[in-house]
């Protein structure tokens, strides 16, 4: 059965459960005016649901299997008690397991 009577009439399969397993790794380290830290993700969903784009009221659909990876960055040095700079850097890379690419 759809969750939602939007969801019956156009068609869309029942939502199944997202299951997620995630991995983390970060440093961190600090100075009397740098501080920085690095952080890298690993993360590999099951059933993974999205928004159906265009779709009022919102629709759900699973994807399947997805998994995502990256890495992030930071640092600030501070000049002086009223003046940090700050900086940051993402990287970051998703792609379906079970969908062929488009």
């Amino acid at each position: 059965m759809p969750n939602s009577a939007a969801a019956a009439f156009l068609g869309t399969k029942p939502l199944q459960p997202e299951v997620a397993k995630t991995y983390e790794v970060g440093a961190r380290w600090s100075s009397r005016n740098l501080h920085a830290e690095v952080t890298a993700f690993n993360l590999h969903f099951d059933n993974q649901i999205e928004q159906i784009a265009g779709t009022q009221p919102p629709l759900f659909q699973n994807i399947g299997e997805t998994r995502h990876q990256g890495v992030e960055t930071a640092i600030d040095y501070e000049f002086g008690e009223d003046s940090v700079l700050r900086g940051l850097a993402v990287w970051a890379e998703a792609h379906s397991t079970t969908m062929p690419p488009l």
